[in-house]
């Protein structure tokens, strides 16, 4: 039994998420332990509100032989851990499971997210397939919590998901799955997932935790003008990428009805920002010699991180989903504020691009996931160009050199003739530029 009602405070403060789960009254609880069960294990607090209101429960010895019935009647039967706080909130301690897949007599689920999700027979037989932990759920045994833990890091960690700074940093982490006691002995060890977000240089303990980034002179991989190599905990890593990428794009400004300079940046910061978030929290961290790459060309952005799509799962159907290779990890991110819920960062992503005027992306993924964005085309349908025009407009913007008239006239299947009866209105508007004479003639877009 506990009293500890200060502890009470902080879970309340964290809210629910993929280890925590609220509920006003312990009923109907089966779906959610073999959610955990199922997942990296997690706790149920009866007597909290979704809202995270401590409100309050029943709590009798009855209650928790039942609840303890319910557990041994899934399949595999689920031991439990159940302890009581302030006399009024039962809290049940569901271990992850070491005989997956569980199932209730409401069938398989599990915890994805702040949410007990129920499995189709393929995701079912999935779990079957992988039966180990999860990367980013297992304790790391050499990151030894009293030496390995950078306060600075989780007090900034703390500062961004509203969490008020903790007393014991062991009863914390333990409960957002971030860390956990060995086996054998009183030693408390970061999980992959807390050592990725709370030591000064994860790299130490997970050799392949990086982030490379080049920015390239041309279109190809050959000339090199900037390279840098990220290596601090994961958030740390975000911010100096985005800082990274903010130095090596473009920025131009209009003026809006208001008379304010609105700025449009050559890729949208919202999409990269997701983009980033999504290969550091779904990478495989398992992955040898091998890290994420960020790659800026004359022309594109590329980001890349090692691990593809689960098997099954096509590019097309990852829009709208929630496919999470490291949940634990996810879960700390997006309460963090980095990162989607429920699939739609993907979502994000594309209407971010469409408001900025940017070209769909592209995705490829085999053992590396990989996502392209295109550079910002030029917004032109106020000058009344007709379809030829726009084409010719859109080619130049994504040209990183510039063009013939033979080559547009090539690539468009035209005829030259078409190509300069077409450059007339382009060169008058400014949106395109001559350079050179006679046979030398090229094109490249207006400044």
């Amino acid at each position: 039994m506990s009293n500890d009602y200060s502890d009470l405070q902080n879970i309340a403060i964290l809210g629910e998420g993929q280890s925590i789960e609220f509920k006003e009254s312990p009923s109907k609880l089966d779906r959610e332990i073999v959610a955990f069960a199922n997942a990296g294990g997690g706790a149920i607090y009866c007597g909290i509100s979704d809202s995270g209101k401590v409100v309050g429960t029943t709590v009798s010895n009855r209650i928790v032989s039942e609840i303890q019935d319910l557990a041994r009647n899934c399949d595999p039967s689920i031991c439990l851990n159940i302890k009581i706080i302030d006399k009024k909130v039962l809290v049940i301690e569901v271990p992850e499971g070491t005989e997956k897949p569980y199932q209730c007599s409401s069938g398989f689920f599990l915890r994805i997210g702040a949410n007990s999700q129920k499995l189709k027979t393929k995701e079912i037989n999935d779990i079957l397939k992988r039966q180990q932990s999860f990367f980013d759920s297992r304790l790391n045994n050499v990151a030894e919590l009293k030496n390995a833990l950078s306060r600075e890091a989780l007090e900034r960690y703390c500062n961004r998901a509203a969490i008020t700074p903790p007393t014991n940093n062991e009863r914390l982490l333990t409960s957002l799955l971030a860390a956990g006691k060995a086996a054998t002995g009183s030693k408390y060890y970061l999980t992959n997932a807390g050592t990725l977000l709370f030591t000064t240089a994860p790299k130490k303990f997970i050799p392949e935790s990086y982030l490379t980034a080049v920015k390239y002179l041309s279109t190809d991989k050959f000339s090199i003008d900037d390279r840098k190599e990220f290596s601090g905990d994961l958030i740390s890593q975000i911010e100096e990428a985005l800082s990274f990428i903010k130095r090596h794009i473009s920025v131009s400004y209009e003026i809006s009805r208001t008379a304010q300079r609105i700025e449009f940046y050559e890729y949208p910061l919202i999409a990269i920002r997701e983009a980033l978030v999504n290969a550091i929290t779904h990478r495989d961290y398992s992955f040898q010699n091998s890290c994420i790459y960020l790659n800026i060309f004359s022309d594109r952005l590329e980001i890349e991180n090692p691990g593809g799509i689960f098997s099954g799962i096509s590019a097309q159907e990852i829009e709208g989903h929630s496919i999470r290779r490291n949940p634990v990890l996810a879960d700390l991110l997006f309460r963090a504020g980095y990162g989607e819920k429920l699939g739609s960062g993907i979502i994000r992503i594309k209407e971010a691009l469409q408001l900025n005027n940017n070209p769909p992306y592209e995705i490829s993924a085999t053992n590396f996931f990989s996502i392209r964005f295109f550079r910002r085309l030029a917004k032109v349908n106020n000058k009344d160009l007709n379809e030829k025009q726009l084409q010719i407009v859109n080619l130049l913007q994504s040209s990183a050199r510039e063009l013939t008239g033979s080559e547009i006239a090539l690539q468009l299947r035209v005829s030259n003739a078409t190509i300069t009866r077409a450059m007339i209105k382009l060169i008058n508007e400014g949106l395109v530029q001559r350079v050179g004479v006679g046979k030398a003639t090229r094109y490249r877009i207006g400044s």
